[in-house]
């Protein structure tokens, strides 16, 4: 949970805004009419993507309600102790005025000379001395407040939008039909808009009053979030809509002029914490209010010289804790501002579809969230960078930084290295020792021999979805038998695949009929150092035996990351790209990031640390770490882990033996689009509706035309 930002100042003072010398006297809140309005400068042209730093700030003791901004003051609705007051910050310098009110409001929007305060069906008009001078209400719940200069009031109600002469006429207008009504705001051309909170057909987002009626504005794509009334330069300021439009999320800032959005700056850095709740430009600068319960506060964002280089990730995962790291990138990093770049739908195919029509069309995103892709495609037809070049050529790292056996796992048949893990897991299993004996390794064949000799068995331990984890669980040590994707090599017709896929109908069949006894294979899965000190210290391993998946070739040990990254070649991109790369193999990120980290530095001290034992620990982790990583269940889990005690040296052998024989990569069903389309012609197999030969030529079939689409 992120912590928001708390205020206890003993008084309300505003820091200067405009005046960079002197001090003038405070405005009278109880008294003569509001100051004359003075004129926008006009923001400055500038196409550059510029830093934006807090120049100035103020904060106030005040939890947050509504806010308005006129052309010389900050108007804050808000509560202090269980007492509903409004606060006149002077744009110029000066103290706040305070006007206590008689009862709670949730809107407030200031005329020329009065206050406009609503809540709920309800709303009064309040002259400069805070008294009452008009009260109305309406038929529908009051949504947003905005007053223009002349005096006009516009009420935004869910279905229409009420207009409020000076003497209290009311005019009412409709919005579209499935359209809802929800933030006004003022155009650069001085006429105001109503947003919509929510549309449920083919209407514009943005309708702008003119002489009285609705009149759509086509904002295209813009992803809308927090809006702010345009100027001069603009139709509207925008921030982009992010997770609970925090302060910390680090969003952008966009103009939307021309019908076209240009984002501005962002505001990654800012490191204030607080939901974003309005702003609005000052010439070059732009106000901006965040807060909530706990206080609001007030902030000065000034562009520098300083340009900022804009990278896109394209993600096809919503995995948060990569989200997270973009954003602290983007924190740390003021030179950058990363995108994500989602794409996102039901379907593993469309996904990789809209990618690649970007592709075709030279939208090339900078980095790849290699889950879900396909890399061996991407990186044959040219469209990634191998990144041996790119760490031989920096000059804070190297290729024996790493842990050997994992960077040799992620390399291409050919040598090159499309992706990087920050951090790994490794994948290995765990075997009774009365079946297995002292075998180093073990193949195919000895699975099928001990299965058959021992008809008590089962493959694998019951789940809830018994088929598709056994599947996943055998398919990493046979795969590279029966396909190259690299290639496009395919051997799924093969006699030897249809005997695998019999052998798995059988193994199913006998887990449905499973009624307690032993499972052959036990899944290793350590993500972390003190995960397998604990593993290699439980006394109920003494009659088990790790020796890897069966497989035909190598030491069926294998790896795998939550996340990892591609860098896109063509984009002229390439090396800023590697930066956000570097910067999550740094020591910093590597010490504290989940899972066991990259940098063999990092790894040897944890080793170090596990030779001594483990004190007692609470640990909070994912309850299923791979739909974790596809986004679709964050749910954690915390418990408490056990002393352990200090490793002997045959224990800690162990351990090195299992990191240093890594020699694959895990795939599955979830990670890999073509270990999914297996799993699809694999469903009708365990429900008996086909035969493995029907099968394994389907397989065979979908696959070829897959590959070569992607090759095409």
């Amino acid at each position: 949970m992120k912590k928001i930002w708390k205020s206890a100042l003993l008084s309300l003072i505003l820091l200067l805004l405009l005046s960079a010398c002197g001090k003038p006297e405070p405005p009278q809140p109880t008294a003569g009419p509001s100051a004359a309005p003075v004129e926008t400068p006009i923001p400055v042209s500038d196409t550059r993507y510029l830093r934006y730093d807090v120049t100035e700030e103020a904060q106030f003791d005040l939890s947050y309600e509504d806010h308005f901004f006129t052309e010389t003051e900050l108007i804050l609705l808000g509560k202090r102790k269980g007492a509903t007051l409004l606060l006149r910050v002077p744009l110029a310098g000066g103290d706040a005025a305070e006007l206590p009110l008689d009862k709670a409001y949730k809107q407030a929007a200031a005329g020329p000379d009065c206050l406009w305060l609503g809540d709920r069906m309800e709303l009064v008009r309040l002259d400069a001395a805070g008294q009452q001078t008009l009260s109305l209400t309406f038929p529908e719940l009051i949504e947003d407040l905005f007053c223009d200069e002349t005096g006009r009031l516009y009420v935004a109600h869910r279905n229409s939008l009420t207009l409020v002469s000076d003497s209290g006429e009311k005019e009412s207008i409709s919005l579209p039909k499935d359209y809802t009504g929800g933030s006004l705001c003022r155009l650069g051309s001085r006429e105001i808009a109503v947003f919509a909170s929510r549309i449920k057909g083919p209407v514009a987002r943005l309708q702008r009053v003119s002489s009285g009626a609705l009149v759509p504005l086509d904002v295209g794509d813009a992803n809308i979030g927090v809006l702010a009334s345009g100027d001069a330069g603009a139709d509207f300021y925008y921030l982009e809509s992010n997770y609970m439009d925090l302060l910390s999320e680090a969003g952008r800032v966009f103009r939307f002029s021309g019908g076209a959005s240009t984002p501005i700056f962002d505001l990654a850095g800012t490191s204030r914490e607080g939901k974003v709740r309005g702003f609005c430009p000052q010439g070059a600068d732009f106000l901006l209010v965040y807060g909530g319960d706990e206080g609001t506060g007030l902030l000065r964002f000034t562009p520098t010289e300083a340009e900022k280089k804009i990278l896109t990730v394209a993600r096809l995962n919503n995995n948060h804790y990569i989200t997270e790291l973009i954003s602290r990138f983007n924190r740390e990093n003021p030179e950058y501002y990363l995108i994500n770049r989602f794409y996102l739908g039901l379907d593993t195919d469309l996904m990789t579809e809209m990618l690649e029509l970007d592709i075709l069309a030279g939208d090339r995103p900078d980095l790849l969230d290699t889950m879900l892709t396909n890399l061996e495609v991407y990186g044959t037809k040219g469209l990634l960078r191998d990144l041996y070049p790119m760490i031989d050529a920096d000059p804070t790292i190297s290729r024996e930084d790493f842990v050997p056996s994992v960077l040799r796992a992620m390399e291409t048949e050919n040598g090159a290295l499309y992706r990087m893990w920050p951090t790994f897991e490794l994948y290995t299993c765990i075997e009774p020792a009365a079946y297995v004996g002292d075998a180093e390794g073990w193949t195919p064949e000895d699975m099928y021999r001990i299965m058959e000799e021992n008809s008590e068995l089962i493959l694998f331990g019951r789940s809830n979805d018994g088929a598709r984890a056994l599947l996943n669980w055998t398919l990493t040590g046979v795969m590279d038998r029966f396909a190259d994707f690299e290639t496009g090599e395919l051997r799924f017709d093969t006699p030897e695949f249809v005997e695998y896929l019999a052998f798995l109908r059988e193994m199913v069949e006998r887990a449905r009929n499973y009624d307690g006894g032993d499972a052959l294979l036990g899944i290793l899965a350590v993500g972390s150092t003190s995960g397998f000190s604990r593993g290699v210290t439980n006394a109920e391993l003494a009659d088990l035996r790790i020796i890897g998946f069966p497989t035909w070739e190598g030491t069926g040990l294998r790896c795998t990351g939550l996340y990892s990254f591609s860098v896109f070649d063509g984009t002229g991109n390439e090396e800023d790209a590697w930066a956000f790369i570097r910067w999550l193999l740094s020591e910093e990120l590597q010490e504290e990031a989940g899972g066991l980290p990259m940098r063999r530095s990092v790894l040897e001290a944890q080793l170090e640390e596990i030779r001594n034992g483990a004190p007692e620990t609470t640990v909070t982790q994912f309850v299923d770490p791979i739909a974790a990583a596809s986004g679709t269940n964050t749910e954690t889990v915390t418990y408490t882990l056990p002393a352990v005690p200090p490793l002997t040296e045959e224990q800690l052998s162990t351990i090195r033996r299992l990191l240093d024989g890594i020699d694959g990569v895990y795939e599955d069903t979830i990670r890999h689009p073509c270990y999914f389309i297996i799993w699809e012609e694999c469903v009708n197999l365990f429900k008996d509706a086909k035969t493995p030969e029907e099968t394994a030529r389907a397989i065979q079939d979908r696959l070829t035309i897959y590959l070569a689409e992607r090759a095409s």
